[in-house]
């Protein structure tokens, strides 16, 4: 009963000494910043683990902007788009010691972020006398050439892939708050097959990005056949056409191209025997518009 009595002292000891010894460190933190997927976040670290801290973030303007009982770390996700000064806060609850850091955040140089949408409209069958087989299989052709040569610079690039719905694309484009979305289609016109040529589309000429899509329709007519084939940039915004990977509501910075009519002969065998030059002449674009 005695050694029972003793051990349990000892224990009582030992766990006041680890105890003491905890709430005499003094608090420790440190800040590592790091880039992940939407936003800037940062990853307050402390040091003294499985000891409660209240941490207090304030902006530069000294407002409260985020508040975190934890013991280990806490991340602060908002998204944050210009240079800020933050004051953190650390109060250890145990033993009621506060420490104070600043922390100035300067923006990194921006990346743009680009989201390549080629169409997934795969029942859409081109003209059978060409080589042109489905929308969604020459776009994404074309999306292989565009996309291999951006890889090569310096934009962030992202897409969509054949298995989702339109509604998936939009959604994570949005979330991925991209600087151009640049959708790849061809047309039809179902009644007539002798309709053919080139047109972009964009929401409205007050789009910041609307001298991308001139470009766009520029470069892409001077590699197409005839000029008459220029059916030129046209905008939705007083247009009963709604197209949903343009319109601001479901989509930031949206573009999208008819890249020939896949019904007409011409077209549907201009686009497949061309797959290379028009995916390098829509990087070229892109890149000319991002990166000069």
């Amino acid at each position: 009963m005695k050694k029972i009595v003793k051990l349990f002292i000892l224990l009582i000891l030992l766990i006041i000494i680890v105890l003491t010894k905890n709430l005499k460190k003094p608090i420790e933190f440190k800040i590592v910043s790091f880039n992940e997927g939407l936003n800037k976040q940062y990853n307050l670290v402390l040091s003294n683990k499985n000891i409660e801290y209240k941490v207090l973030i304030y902006d530069s303007n000294n407002l409260l902007i985020e508040q975190q009982n934890t013991t280990e770390s806490i991340v602060y996700l908002n998204k944050i788009t210009d240079d800020k000064i933050f004051k953190i806060i650390v109060i250890g609850k145990n033993n009621k010691e506060e420490k104070q850091i600043s922390f100035n955040y300067k923006r990194e140089s921006h990346i743009p972020r680009i989201y390549l949408s080629p169409s997934t409209q795969c029942e859409n069958l081109g003209n059978e006398k060409t080589n042109y087989t489905t929308e969604c299989e020459m776009m994404n052709k074309i999306v292989d050439v565009t996309e291999a040569e951006l890889k090569n610079t310096n934009l962030r690039i992202y897409r969509n892939n054949i298995t989702m719905t339109l509604d998936e694309v939009v959604r994570e484009s949005k979330e991925l708050d991209v600087d151009l979305h640049l959708a790849f289609h061809s047309n039809s016109h179902h009644k007539n097959n002798n309709i053919k040529g080139v047109e972009t589309w964009i929401y409205s000429e007050e789009e910041k990005i609307y001298p991308l899509a001139i470009s766009i329709q520029k470069n892409l007519m001077s590699i197409y056949p005839k000029k008459s084939g220029n059916r030129g940039v046209k905008t939705t915004i007083n247009d009963e056409v709604k197209i949903r990977e343009v319109n601001p509501i479901n989509i930031d910075n949206g573009i999208l191209m008819e890249i020939g009519f896949h019904d007409n002969y011409d077209d549907a065998k201009w686009i497949s025997n061309n797959v290379e030059i028009i995916g390098k002449t829509i990087a070229k674009t892109i890149e000319e518009y991002f990166l000069k």
